[in-house]
This record gives C-alpha cells, sequence and structure tokens, in this order.
C-alpha cells in the first residue's frame, strides 16, 4: 500500500419507523448508541458518472 486512500461508498443506516437496539462504540470507549439491522452503501463511481464534472472536495 502507498498510503493513499480511497472512498468507495458512503454509508449509513437505519430504516425510518425500525425500533433501533442499543449497542456499544468501539470508536467512542464503547459508549452506548442506537444501532440498526440494515445497512445501506451509496457506490460513490455510480454517484460520479450519473453527475458528470460532480467532485469530491478535499
Amino acid at each position: 500500500m502507498d498510503g493513499s486512500v480511497v472512498a468507495r461508498g458512503l454509508i449509513s443506516g437505519g430504516v425510518i419507523g425500525a425500533k433501533a437496539e442499543t449497542c456499544s462504540n468501539p470508536a467512542a470507549n464503547n459508549s452506548p448508541v442506537e444501532c440498526y439491522r440494515h445497512i445501506y452503501v451509496t457506490d460513490l463511481p455510480d454517484v460520479l458518472n450519473l453527475h458528470p464534472g460532480m467532485q469530491i472536495a478535499n
């Protein structure tokens, strides 16, 4: 690996009306957070192909 970073997609979760469960967040000292069983990924290359000229700023 050369140390570069590539963003492949955006991850979001949760469903409106769905019941969240409580789980622990390892990124925040295992503090309790709401978790959902569904994960959605928006594929960045697909979005960028649909919108020519759109760029991700640094």
